[in-house]
């Protein structure tokens, strides 16, 4: 039996989405997968020559794989898969390589729909194509109650819990104030601007979208790095995990996607050795809570008081258990445990 992992382009920029596909191939050779690279862009745009174009590489891409994976191979894929409007092309590919008795692990980055991004292609592919899959590791129970109400059976997915993060930091981050990483323009995340112009608590800023000259003296912008530079980089007693406009809780399609999400942000303050502080009613709420990692709140209005109110042995147990998590989000121990227990899954549906 040989395992496949697919790579496509993910660019070289300082976006988590690439990281974590960058993470997730790097582990998954570690544990034996070989590559196979397919060629071809994220998207056609409007033009009718690229359109074709993407869709001859596409059937290239699958031909070659179908050619070179045999009976009982295992398939990776990380999705979603781009270019999203080959869809169904890779439905029906799927179904070739299934009845060749290859089987397929489809890694969930993103369900866009939730996120409400690419319209009908995204609809699609999470309520059409993702079920054609043989297992699917998904980011946490959650997504896999949410999966499983759209009919997908419980013994074909399995939970992720919270994303790798591959580095060499040494996870013992350290300073005063919240550190709050990520995509900061005020669009996005309008809490941000809120709790500087509150200036109650020291913020550490991290990423793009802010001008520096917007910033309050109560805030520090550090600016944008790379998110391998990122976790030496960072300071605080906390690491935010928050979404939308507003303080007293996450609204809007992102505050609604972290009820579903692992957002990438949550591994990298536990890989810098940072205990998080999170909504609580996002679905990583649980697992925080579960490993007395950080503080759970409904609302930042009061964020101030929150944290004062947190005894010093009470911090250093929550920091003690984001270095321990830190550590295993460092070496690729999440997702290494998931492929395991779906190559033993299937291994033991289909391989016998």
């Amino acid at each position: 039996m040989n395992r496949w992992i697919i790579r496509t382009g993910v660019g070289e920029s300082f976006n988590a989405a690439s990281k974590a596909r960058r993470d997730a191939e790097a582990i998954a050779v570690r544990r034996g997968y070989q590559v196979v690279s397919f060629r071809g862009g994220r998207t056609a745009g409007r033009s009718p020559v690229k359109a074709l174009h993407l869709a001859a590489e596409g059937i290239r891409n699958w031909n070659g794989l179908l050619r070179t994976a045999g009976k009982g191979d295992i398939v990776l894929l990380q999705y979603p898969h781009y270019p999203m409007k080959s869809a169904a092309l890779m439905r029906l590919m799927l179904a070739r390589g299934r009845r060749k008795g290859i089987r397929f692990i489809a890694l969930v980055h993103d369900l866009d729909s939730l996120r409400g991004l690419h319209g009908a292609a995204a609809e699609y592919c999470d309520r059409q194509v993702l079920p054609c899959f043989d297992m699917v590791i998904c980011h946490n129970a959650a997504m896999k109650a949410l999966l499983q109400r759209r009919g997908m059976a419980s013994e074909r997915l399995t939970v992720l819990e919270a994303f790798d993060y591959l580095s060499e930091a040494d996870g013992n981050a350290r300073g005063e104030g919240i550190a709050i990483a990520g995509n900061l323009d005020p669009e996005k995340c309008g809490y941000v601007r809120k709790l500087m112009e509150r200036a109650e608590v020291p913020l550490h800023l991290y990423g793009k979208g802010l001008e520096e000259q917007s910033v309050p003296e109560y805030a520090v912008y550090h600016g944008a790095f790379s998110p391998e530079e990122l976790p030496e980089r960072l300071e605080g007693r906390f690491g935010l995990v928050w979404d939308g406009d507003d303080l007293s809780c996450c609204r809007g399609r992102a505050g609604e996607y972290l009820r579903y999400n692992s957002p990438h942000k949550l591994s990298l303050y536990l890989s810098a050795g940072l205990p998080v502080i999170i909504w609580k009613e996002a679905a990583e709420a649980d697992f925080i809570r579960r490993n007395g990692a950080g503080l759970l709140l409904d609302s930042l209005e009061h964020l101030a008081e929150e944290i004062s109110a947190v005894p010093a042995d009470e911090y250093e147990k929550m920091r003690r258990s984001a270095r321990r998590i830190g550590a295993e989000l460092r070496g690729g121990k999440m997702l290494d445990a998931a492929l395991r227990r779906a190559e033993n899954d299937l291994e033991g549906k289909f391989m016998k």
